[in-house]
């Protein structure tokens, strides 16, 4: 019989003078909430309404969002939402747009959210590939060399053609690389020594743990 730890139980105690006072802001609207709903009710939701409502509509609803944020099981979720609070009730765009103002788009020369994301997904696309023929059997090193030949390539050849067509994806391991060169990355492809160096650690993660029976 195998052991494992039980899940930690969680609970949450609230002292209602540590909750936050209710934004008072006169142009937040609040409706009436339904005494009664259901998830069933989830697939009529309509964003693109709610989006030409208009701007008092959408920030209410940030608002709201915002209380509901703050009473949160998670810190930085409470955090977060402190944060929108002062931009509602401070700044609502006049001096400082929502994205800077959540570090999003950082002025201290951090990376934006938009390009790690983007970095991100392309190192998610190189190491699925990795793990698949030929490059699974070569040493990381080797692997990491052959990956950025073979984007080269694509990207020299195939791509110029790949991207104008409108009607169809190319399949294979090409559709991997017009994955990765849509991202339109300044490098389509990370250093040799930086990407063999992720293609040891996600194989070592894949490696199977040991198990202990008892």
């Amino acid at each position: 019989m195998s052991s494992s730890a039980p899940e930690a139980l969680r609970g949450f105690e609230i002292d209602h003078e540590d909750v936050p006072e209710r934004m008072d802001c006169a142009w937040i609207q609040r409706p009436d909430l339904p005494a009664w709903a259901t998830s069933a009710e989830w697939g009529a939701d309509d964003p693109m309404a709610l989006l030409a409502a208009g701007p008092v509509a959408i920030g209410s609803a940030l608002a709201r969002l915002v209380e509901m944020g703050e009473m949160s099981l998670d810190r930085s979720v409470r955090e977060l939402s402190a944060l929108i609070r002062d931009w509602l009730e401070s700044d609502l765009g006049q001096h400082d747009f929502l994205d800077f103002h959540l570090g999003l788009r950082p002025r201290d020369g951090r990376r934006p959210l938009a390009f790690t994301a983007k970095i991100a997904e392309r190192n998610a696309l190189v190491l699925a590939l990795s793990r698949e023929a030929p490059y699974a059997s070569m040493t990381a090193t080797a692997a990491a060399k052959a990956l950025r030949a073979s984007c080269a390539r694509y990207a020299s050849g195939q791509w110029l053609r790949d991207r104008e067509e409108r009607t169809a994806r190319p399949q294979g391991e090409a559709e991997t690389w017009f994955q990765v060169m849509k991202l339109d990355l300044h490098h389509a492809m990370p250093a040799v020594d930086l990407l063999a160096a992720r293609i040891r650690l996600d194989r070592a993660e894949a490696e199977p743990q040991a198990s202990f029976s008892f």
